[in-house]
Parts: structure tokens; C-alpha cells; sequence
């Protein structure tokens, strides 16, 4: 026999299990980053290299040895993808003693929800990505969101606004590469379209 428990928590966000929300990041299925460097110094990306009359494949960008003082840029492929909320953890909270007297407040006694949900992007069982929600601010305006440094999964609660924001993030990558080509004397173009 089922039955419904109420529990006050100290989660905020709005969801519900088999709830759909629409995530950015890193494009599913795919190697979603493209690394951009300045000119070789040894070629200057001929990719060839001519000595004593004999052409050589450039020893610095054509093997697995990159020189040392190269200058990169590395471009991701943001993309917004369907997630479904699938799960719910509850964990009561830890009280220990160096929390102090001050955080015994009523709020800090709530307990504490995770929530998950998944994707798939394609047929095969294999291809499911989890992600654990509360590790992220989901949020309903792309506009309000700040593009946070080293942070890769955006999620929202609407497509129209995870669409906006994922554009936001490429015209963002794309005005970085165009200030690298241009200090680096490099002519490099945006690989994704958005």
C-alpha cells in the first residue's frame, strides 16, 4: 500500500519526479571540445618543414611532442539536452561539533534532498548520463544566470531559456577565439553553430 509523506526540507527547487528539464552542456555522445593553438613557430602550420633540399613533416605540430610555450584556446560544444528527474534523496542532517551553537537553528535540522535525473542520447542502455541536480543552481531566467568559471552543466526549467543561455555561452566562446586570433596572429573559426 502506498502512502504520501510530507517532510519539510531544506531544498528549494521545485521538482518532481518524471519531470523533464532541459540542461547545457557539453554535448552528449560526441568529443565536444575543439583546441585551438597560435601559429607553430618552427612552420607556421605548413605542417612541413624544408632543410638541405628535403621536405620533413614538422618535427613540433605534426607529432605527439607539442612545444612547451604554446598558447592554446579550448572551445566547447554546448548543446541543451532533455533530462528527466528520476530520483530524490533524502539524507537527515550531520550534526557535528565544530558547527557551533549558532547553526543549530531550526533550517539547519531540516534534511537535505538530491535530486537526479537522466538522459539518453541514443538507443543503447549504455548511453545515460546522471547528474546529481542540487550541485547546480537550476534556474528559470537565462538571463540571471552567470557563466560560472570551470562549471560545464547549466540546467533550467524551461527550453526556451536553456536554448537562450546555451546561445549566450557559444557567442561568449566565439568573441574569446576571435580576441585570441587576433592577438596571436591566428585566422582560427568558431567550429559549432548555435
Amino acid at each position: 500500500m502506498a502512502r504520501t509523506l510530507m517532510i519539510k526540507t531544506q531544498d528549494t527547487t521545485q521538482l518532481d519526479i518524471g519531470m523533464k528539464i532541459y540542461v547545457v552542456r557539453p554535448k552528449l555522445g560526441t568529443y565536444s571540445n575543439t583546441l585551438f593553438q597560435e601559429k607553430c613557430p618552427l612552420c607556421e602550420d605548413k605542417k612541413k618543414v624544408e632543410m638541405k633540399g628535403y621536405e620533413f613533416a614538422c618535427p613540433v605540430c605534426t607529432s605527439s611532442y607539442n612545444h612547451k610555450n604554446s598558447t592554446s584556446i579550448k572551445i566547447t560544444n554546448y548543446a541543451v539536452q532533455e533530462y528527466i528527474v528520476n530520483r530524490a534523496d533524502i539524507k537527515g542532517s550531520t550534526i557535528k561539533a565544530d558547527y557551533g551553537k549558532n547553526a543549530m537553528t531550526r533550517e539547519f535540522l531540516l534534511p537535505r534532498v538530491t535530486w537526479y535525473a537522466f538522459a539518453s542520447w541514443s538507443n543503447s542502455a549504455r548511453d545515460i548520463d546522471t547528474i546529481s541536480i542540487d550541485r547546480y543552481a537550476l534556474r528559470v531566467n537565462a538571463d540571471e544566470r552567470e557563466i560560472g568559471s570551470g562549471e560545464s552543466v547549466y540546467p533550467f526549467y524551461s527550453k526556451a531559456e536553456a536554448t537562450k543561455f546555451c546561445k549566450i555561452l557559444h557567442a561568449k566562446q566565439e568573441r574569446e577565439l576571435n580576441a585570441f586570433n587576433k592577438e596571436h596572429g591566428t585566422d582560427h573559426k568558431y567550429p559549432y553553430k548555435y
